[in-house]
């Protein structure tokens, strides 16, 4: 699915600027998301706990 947004199985057109661009908000957005499970489920503010959970975050889509 990922592919297919960043257009790396279709050849869109889009210019390989804006599809860094667009993974690299997608990274971020998981790096948020974590964030945001912390501080409002727990309220624990760490970023060590949110990098982790934003990593088997990622993990968990692509397994």
């Amino acid at each position: 699915m990922i592919a297919l947004i960043t257009g790396q199985a279709v050849d869109s057109g889009v210019p390989k600027f804006w599809q860094g661009m667009l993974i690299q908000v997608f990274i971020l957005a998981v790096f948020v998301m974590s964030y945001d499970i912390l501080m409002g489920y727990t309220g624990i503010l760490s970023f060590g706990h949110a990098l982790f959970f934003g990593t088997v975050r990622t993990l968990s889509v692509f397994c």
